[in-house]
């Protein structure tokens, strides 16, 4: 009689855990898969991986059939966050003019060791400030006007000339494209490009392929925050060196805003950073506290001003 007693208690105990564990999987899965309210349409997703299984090693010709099937604006899932796609150029213009779109994903962060706070991972007021300056310095440049076509074509003479000197041997056209490319960014950032061999340009393009290669690592962490404490556990050594990147960076670009400092003419803007170290001293001196000063800017005011 006993035994009966304790096997029904088993049972029952068993049926009981039963239920309640097909129940928690019915209601993740529901809310997995649970479209919110208003989202644009787009293809089945399972649950944890989201669409990625479905997804080649060109994910972009993916997303284009995707497009043609929903439309030029779809979504899917990728890890546990809705991704939506704009795929055509009206879609992305209003997209981009309008505020609501401004902000990036909470969860990614981007941050060095130094105590300065990286814009590349803030939202809110301190963003559109940067945005609208850099966007309104950039056209002060010759940003969509013919003086950045001057610029790209003077580095294109420079790439046809070098490729002209090898008299046909066989070389990796990556290693005059990239500097190429970056020195387009250089010429408004820094004022100027850096020749191939200039050491400057080889230690800022080693930076920033070990940048490209690090901060791959964090796209676990936007799309499976999830995993967060595994995942610092089993890449703290991709972090460690991510941070000592980011550092090295930064102190790259504080020492070329030095050498600004030194030549700085308010009456001749010769690039990003002389619009950026006016900006400090115009707000420094009205007192206006902004994203220009303080641990949200990547130089010091006390070093710039």
């Amino acid at each position: 009689m006993k035994e009966n007693v304790l096997t029904e208690t088993w049972l029952n105990h068993t049926f009981a855990t039963t239920l309640l564990s097909a129940a928690c999987i019915f209601l993740f899965i529901r809310w997995f898969l649970t479209r919110p309210r208003n989202f644009p349409p787009g293809p089945f997703s399972l649950p944890i991986v989201g669409y990625l299984p479905f997804l080649s090693k060109k994910p972009f010709l993916d997303l284009t059939k995707l497009s043609k099937k929903y439309g030029n604006v779809f979504s899917f899932r990728v890890g546990s966050k809705n991704v939506v796609v704009l795929s055509d150029f009206l879609a992305v213009k209003e997209a981009m003019n309008s505020d609501v779109f401004l902000d990036r994903p909470p969860d990614v962060q981007f941050q060095g060791q130094s105590d300065n706070i990286s814009l590349a991972s803030v939202n809110g007021s301190w963003w559109t400030e940067q945005r609208r300056f850099s966007v309104h310095i950039l056209r002060n440049l010759g940003y969509g006007k013919t003086k950045m076509e001057d610029h790209i074509k003077d580095e294109i003479n420079i790439i046809l000339a070098h490729l002209a000197s090898l008299d046909g041997t066989v070389c990796d056209v990556r290693e005059v494209l990239v500097p190429s490319m970056s020195n387009i960014i250089s010429a408004f950032v820094f004022g100027r490009r850096f020749d191939y061999n200039d050491p400057k340009r080889k230690y800022l393009d080693e930076r920033l392929n070990e940048f490209v290669e690090y901060i791959q690592w964090f796209n676990m962490k936007t799309f499976f925050p999830w995993m967060k404490p595994f995942l610092s556990i089993l890449k703290s050594g991709q972090f460690r060196k991510f941070e000592e990147t980011t550092d090295k960076l930064l102190s790259f670009i504080r020492k070329e805003a030095n050498n600004h400092k030194k030549s700085l003419d308010e009456n001749h803007v010769r690039d990003y950073i002389d619009s950026f170290l006016i900006e400090m001293r115009d707000r420094q001196k009205k007192n206006n506290i902004s994203s220009f000063l303080g641990k949200f800017s990547v130089f010091k005011p006390e070093e710039f001003i």
